[in-house]
């Protein structure tokens, strides 16, 4: 604890260990007027930043002529879509990266990267899904982390 006296106050050091199902995504910049970064699912066609990106503007460019031309099929769209919003603890200028995330709770998980030297994670932010989404994860084995 940074002040002993304030026994929930801020911490500066110590970890926590948390079991859950583990997704990678890439962490881009949103082509959402309303959004600031976006998480798009890994997955064989989605290897890359540069991927995760253009498949996000496609969505984006797609979503926008169905939400004009047919509202009532947008909607169906919207609940299906391939990327989560993304939010952040602190500001930073994050570069698209390759992240990790896990659920906590039916429509939040957290925003994780991970250290590369010993295995341990830190969050970064955290993320909006939808329930659709949340079946996603199911298939997934559970893990046990480190969040430093």
């Amino acid at each position: 604890m940074k002040d002993i006296s304030l026994p929930f106050g801020e911490i500066t050091d110590g970890h926590i260990v948390l079991r859950g199902k583990l997704r990678w995504g890439w962490l881009i910049k949103s082509m959402e007027e309303d959004e600031d970064r976006t998480i798009v699912w890994s997955s064989e066609s989605i290897a890359t930043a540069a991927a995760a990106e253009a498949n996000h503007l496609a969505w984006v460019k797609n979503d926008q002529q169905l939400e004009k031309s047919n509202p009532d099929e947008w909607e169906k769209l919207y609940d299906s879509n391939p990327w989560s919003k993304a939010q952040f603890d602190v500001g930073a200028d994050w570069p698209s990266m390759l992240v990790s995330c896990i659920p906590l709770f039916r429509n939040f998980g957290m925003i994780l990267v991970q250290d590369e030297k010993n295995g341990t994670y830190r969050r970064i932010g955290s993320l909006e899904f939808r329930n659709s989404q949340l079946t996603d994860f199911h298939d997934l084995p559970t893990v046990e982390i480190i969040i430093i």
